[in-house]
């Protein structure tokens, strides 16, 4: 899906990526007079002001409908009655399915952070693991609630284990873990379990090098990191400082830890291609996403999937380095692993585990045909 970029002007609407004829305005007396007009279809719909700059961004599976029921009184939807008052009208994007809309809903509404649409959130059951890259001296904590400084991964469950394994990732590698840097070293300092900043025991390059460890870890190249320990950990037991050797397997053994702890509190996702209707009559929109994320789209004729199948097979199967991803990302990976957990993403999607790539054209061949024909 093509969406509005991060330098999109408030006051200029244009919606990128959407087709001639799918882009509608109405003002809000045209609204309550008569809403036949609009088209009973799925899409996003901006609320704008008497400035044009967005006040409210939602999607529908049916614009009529959702546009109607801002007009019906509610006493229990204050905040509603009011974006309304200060509207002056509408504009809609028609899109091809509920799957198209919700990315594209979430593409404006981190685009544009309209006053009255609440911080895309995710469940609060889930924390993540968060990376703080702006400090001199890195920390690496759990949360469960992503702000926009930190870089995040995650989301996980088990809140507990995750939480243990952090601080025992934090010791083996003598992370800081104090914010702000106090004034006067604290205990992890005189127990060890920590490198010492606060006390001008490290310096910043140093303390990097450590952290670069712990980031490789974090990012999936835990293998590289391993690696790098246990060269580090057999060059001290050679020179027989055994002390530092011990460090060395505490650090190897707390990365270990850490990928099997993360493996298994992974929230679950599917990695999949979904197959949806297109705007366009006869033609389908196909995602390959893969840990929630989208790693390519297209349009096609249900006639004529090969090519843009065989495009979203690489891009599934391009190499790629996982590294800490920012919230904006975390907000749209929820959003998809949310999506493909209800019942039309299942209906909607066919699952890569261990399918071969004739089996997963089959099916999405199949399904793409269903999609079709029900629209017909």
């Amino acid at each position: 899906m093509n969406s509005a970029g991060a330098q999109a002007s408030r006051t200029d609407l244009d919606i990128a990526g959407a087709a001639d004829g799918d882009v509608r305005a109405w003002s809000i007396d045209e609204l309550r007079a008569g809403r036949r007009r609009v088209p009973s279809a799925p899409g996003v719909y901006i609320f704008l002001d008497a400035a044009d700059r967005p006040l409210y961004v939602g999607k529908s599976i049916d614009l009529r409908s959702r546009l109607s029921s801002y007009f019906t009184a509610n006493p229990a939807r204050p905040k509603v009655g009011r974006m309304v008052r200060l509207a002056r009208r509408v504009r809609a994007e028609r899109a091809g399915s509920e799957f198209a809309a919700l990315l594209r809903e979430a593409a404006l509404v981190q685009a544009w952070r309209p006053p009255f649409n609440q911080r895309m959130t995710t469940p609060e059951r889930y924390v993540y693991l968060r990376v703080d890259y702006a400090d001199s001296y890195p920390r690496v904590g759990v949360t469960d609630a992503p702000d926009e400084e930190g870089r995040y991964l995650g989301p996980y469950m088990q809140r507990r284990r995750v939480a243990a394994v952090v601080d025992a990732l934090n010791d083996a590698f003598r992370l800081r873990t104090c914010h702000p840097m106090p004034a006067e070293p604290c205990w992890r300092l005189q127990m060890r379990r920590c490198s010492g900043p606060c006390a001008e025991t490290i310096s910043a390059g140093e303390y990097g090098r450590e952290f670069l460890l712990v980031r490789e870890a974090l990012s999936g190249r835990a293998r590289s990191a391993l690696q790098r320990l246990r060269e580090r950990r057999d060059q001290h037991a050679a020179a027989e400082r055994f002390e530092s050797a011990r460090s060395a397997q505490n650090c190897i053994d707390a990365v270990e830890h850490l990928r099997r702890v993360l493996f298994a509190s992974q929230v679950p996702s599917i990695d999949a291609i979904v197959v949806q209707p297109a705007v366009e009559p006869d033609a389908v929109e196909m995602w390959a996403v893969v840990n929630g994320a989208v790693r390519g789209v297209g349009n096609s004729r249900a006639s004529n999937l090969a090519p843009l199948f065989e495009h979203l097979w690489a891009a599934v199967h391009a190499p790629t380095a996982e590294m800490p991803i920012d919230k904006l990302e975390l907000d749209r990976r929820c959003i998809v692993r949310q999506w493909l957990r209800s019942r039309r993403g299942v209906e909607s999607c066919v699952p890569l585990a261990g399918a071969a790539a004739a089996d997963v054209y089959a099916r999405v061949h199949e399904l793409a045909r269903r999609q079709t024909e029900r629209l017909l």
